[in-house]
């Protein structure tokens, strides 16, 4: 019990460090390109920020806490949408997004929604969800680069001029640094949990679903904020929509392929369904308006809170 709340603490700030010093390095080398904001906030910063839930999943998987893996992942996108989202309302939305990357999102959400009845996800099954990532990946550059109005040439001057402003060296570094971080923040964050669990009596899902989710969604949450304060929409949306997404598909792929997991997560379970009501709920609060406003945001929150509450009662 000692060496928990250190654990955890060193954990949540090596995770968040890592995650932004790889988000700082690799941005700085995307934004060079001029590529669409849209495509930065989907796959630098929502993929970027989505690494520490991926660390802890993928540690918790080899270590055989399959019920952390999957309880970061699920309470990671519930907290996207019922917290962050909820905290940074009242952002416009490109309907762009609406249409297609929302809906991969969902699309997402009920293969694994359905993969998880049969209690357990093979390599197979993390082959299926990696491909998916490389194809939502794909279609999100395709897809963005057709309707950019910067030309190719103006790109390669973009870069041509990164190169001799900046250190691409460094930048790379940074990069590997960050890797590095959030590594050894996922595996202290899962030796503190399954402490944590055994000394109080809280099962590893309620305290994965909860506490290492919103530690493993810091970044999104600060990149978030900062994004919001600038009125930087495509980015923010980018973010969180880019980080569910790559939180199934590039999580819980990566997890299964390294070792085979037995879900103890029943899918009428309130985690599973409170993903879906979340998940659900963010493109009917988006279609109307192409926006969630600060009302709908309130609710988000209420409902986040509600679900907690519920977590910890059962």
């Amino acid at each position: 019990m000692f060496w928990t709340i250190p654990f955890f603490v060193l954990g949540g700030i090596s995770l968040y460090l890592g995650a932004e010093a790889l988000v700082r390095g690799a941005s700085r080398i995307a934004h060079a390109l001029n590529v669409d904001p849209l495509l930065i906030g989907i796959t630098v910063v929502g993929f970027g920020t989505s690494l520490p839930e991926t660390i802890v999943s993928v540690v918790a998987s080899l270590e055989k806490r399959p019920t952390v893996a999957v309880g970061n992942v699920i309470g990671s996108n519930i907290a996207n949408i019922g917290l962050i989202l909820g905290l940074t309302a009242a952002v416009p939305a490109p309907r762009r997004l609406v249409k297609r990357e929302v809906l991969c999102m969902l699309a997402a959400t009920a293969v694994f929604y359905l993969l998880s009845w049969r209690g357990r996800l093979d390599r197979i099954d993390g082959l299926l969800l990696l491909g998916g990532l490389v194809w939502f990946t794909a279609s999100v550059a395709r897809w963005t680069l057709r309707e950019s109005t910067v030309a190719a040439e103006v790109r390669r001057e973009a870069f041509r001029e990164y190169r001799r402003r900046f250190d691409l060296a460094r930048d790379l570094a940074i990069t590997l640094a960050g890797i590095l971080a959030l590594v050894l923040g996922g595996g202290l964050l899962v030796r503190a949990v399954v402490a944590l669990a055994r000394t109080t009596g809280v099962s590893e899902l309620a305290l994965s679903t909860t506490i290492v989710a919103v530690g493993g969604s810091l970044p999104e949450l600060a990149t978030s904020v900062v994004a919001t304060r600038h009125q930087h929409s495509e980015l923010l949306l980018g973010n969180l929509v880019g980080s569910n997404v790559f939180n199934i598909l590039g999580a819980m792929g990566a997890a299964a392929l390294f070792r085979p997991l037995a879900l103890h997560v029943s899918p009428l379970s309130l985690e599973f369904l409170a993903l879906l009501v979340f998940s659900a709920a963010l493109p009917l609060l988006m279609w109307r308006e192409e926006k969630v406003s600060r009302i709908e945001g309130t609710w988000l929150l209420a409902g986040y809170c509600i679900f907690i509450v519920l977590l910890f009662a059962r």
